[in-house]
């Protein structure tokens, strides 16, 4: 069984390379830190063109809060979650090659492929902080479909190491698994014990799955989501009630929906200015 001739940590970085490409925005964690967190990057990609060519619109992303990990083993703290919005977390995996008939799961796939191992507590968190988020984020492990070196190292000088990487959503995985295999992005793959078939996604289909959060609602429905979303991401004690009820006192004839409208957009643009973001409303 040929091990992987490059180190995880030499693939994370390639691979983060590219999600850093034209952008500060990708915070990864130390190793202490990982062991709550689940993840061993947070991102934010900032090159348009990316987006271009994906031909879909820049997702909105989310403030990293310590309540998305409620549920898990133990929440982090406010100071060792990036301040700035994130759309992408991903669990790096160096896999396996399997190249002959000894492997496990050989009999599933009669030809070579990649395996990685899943790791109970970490499998937990991912899909909890998966299920928290909601889809404001994408979370996912991300394995390479290749074992060389050489290949690493060619795939980062022509900038497609995320194109040679397999995708797979930690929801899809059974909390008994104890591994993962599969032979490429963009086909199917297995957990063990294998009890379904796993779509192992490309990196497109990654930033395809953003998009779909885009919903068509009303500008007073969509500050009122965005604000609840965003109202556990403030940080300071600033308390909007002593003030909106003076504007009740001094304008009763403002109803309760739009009261609540209002705090909604205070809450929101309070927690755009502490993470540096602009949001912009565009009309058609």
């Amino acid at each position: 069984m040929p091990k992987c001739e490059f180190e995880e940590k030499q693939y994370e970085n390639a691979a983060n390379l590219e999600l850093a490409r034209n952008s500060p925005r990708v915070f990864p964690p130390g190793q202490v830190l990982e062991n709550i967190l689940g993840y061993d990057v947070a991102a934010e990609p900032g090159d348009n063109k990316i987006w271009e060519l994906l031909d879909i619109c820049i997702p909105p992303g989310v403030v990293l809060v310590p309540n998305f990990w409620e549920g898990a083993p133990k929440k982090p703290k406010d100071k060792n979650l990036p301040s700035s919005l994130v759309s992408l977390i991903f669990q790096y995996k160096r896999p396996f090659y399997i190249s002959t008939a000894n492997g496990s799961q050989w009999d599933h796939w009669g030809k070579p492929y990649f395996r990685f191992q899943i790791y109970n507590n970490q499998h937990r968190i991912l899909n909890i902080l998966e299920s928290n988020l909601n889809r404001s984020a994408v979370v996912r492990y991300a394995s390479p479909a290749f074992y060389k070196y050489a290949e690493l190292e060619g795939y980062q000088l022509d900038q497609i190491v995320l194109e040679n990487t397999g995708f797979i959503a930690p929801s899809d995985i059974d909390y008994d698994a104890n591994v993962f295999t599969y032979d490429g992005p963009g086909t199917n793959g297995y957990a063990n014990p294998i009890e379904k078939l796993v779509f192992v996604e490309k990196f497109k289909d990654v930033y395809s799955l953003l998009n779909e959060k885009a919903v068509e609602e009303t500008l007073v429905d969509h500050i009122n989501r965005l604000g609840k979303l965003t109202s556990d991401a403030l940080d300071d004690p600033w308390d909007s009630s002593f003030w909106l009820n003076n504007l009740r006192e001094k304008y009763p004839e403002i109803s309760q929906d739009r009261i609540i409208t209002i705090d909604m957009y205070i809450k929101l643009t309070r927690t755009l200015s502490l993470a540096s973001a602009s949001w912009w409303v565009l009309e058609f």
